[in-house]
């Protein structure tokens, strides 16, 4: 059971904020390797020490973004990553996924639950990951970005509800079809998935506190590490790596699951 913890602990910190889907994976492992599935709030335990690691790296982002946002006469953004509107259009993009979730909960989610669905996900999100990096013109940043960005980005953000598209592939995938540029793409991706990632967690907090409290300790840290170095790398790396093996990475990983399925029932 510890190994296990510490599997999925790092298969989350690791997974949940790069475009390549962590529900997938968390769901998969265990599926591929016969294993208990954990479970939604053990996912959502996971996604605690996510938030964690993005609380701590975004700290005082969101203390320039939360007093350019109310306060009109704030010096701007000394790194000139964000502007008046950053706060509001981080709000505005935030709405599809509340109301989705108001309308069905995690009844969408548990009813998608399914390896083929995941397959699926993974590989049409990872041909549109490709083809958005591909022809993005990467000249949008947050701080130019228009009011119709962060609602279309948001709605995609809705669209993670289905296991396997994976939160910051959508969002990601939408604002570099809106011409974001690749590192200002992951950091609008990483801001918009603090909102959603707390209120999964505040959802389910009757369900986490079942968990064992040594076990969840142990696992929000290990998420919360291992994200921390994921994030750094991600912003600092993207530019220059891209998304192309990301959605490469995304399509093999849908076909040996839709393989290991059909394998399974022969």
């Amino acid at each position: 059971m510890l190994i296990t913890i510490i599997i999925l602990s790092l298969v989350q910190g690791i997974t949940e904020l790069l475009p390549i889907s962590s529900s997938a994976h968390l769901m998969i492992l265990p599926w591929l390797f016969k294993i208990s599935d954990p479970g939604l709030a053990f996912d959502v335990a996971l996604h605690l020490g996510t938030l964690l690691a993005l609380a701590i790296y975004f700290f005082k982002d969101w203390l320039r973004i939360i007093n350019l946002g109310f306060n009109r006469r704030a010096d701007v953004d000394p790194k000139g990553f964000y502007n008046h509107k950053t706060l509001w259009l981080l709000v505005l993009a935030t709405l599809p996924v509340v109301i989705i979730g108001l309308i069905f909960g995690d009844k969408l989610e548990t009813w998608l639950r399914q390896p083929l669905i995941t397959a699926g996900s993974l590989i049409i999100f990872g041909i549109l990951l490709w083809l958005a990096d591909k022809y993005s013109k990467k000249i949008t940043t947050v701080k130019t970005m228009r009011g119709k960005d962060a609602l279309l980005i948001g709605m995609a953000q809705a669209l993670a509800l289905i296991p396997g598209v994976s939160r910051s592939g959508a969002t990601i995938t939408a604002a570099l079809k809106h011409n974001f540029d690749r590192k200002s793409a992951a950091r609008f991706s990483l801001l918009l998935s603090m909102p959603a990632i707390l209120r999964a967690a505040v959802l389910e907090i009757k369900n986490i506190a079942v968990i064992p409290l040594n076990t969840l300790c142990l696992a929000i840290s290990i998420t919360a590490l291992s994200s921390y170095l994921v994030i750094k790398l991600f912003i600092n790396k993207i530019n220059k790596i891209g998304y192309k093996s990301f959605a490469i990475y995304r399509i093999v990983l849908g076909l040996v699951i839709i393989l290991a399925y059909y394998l399974r029932l022969r």
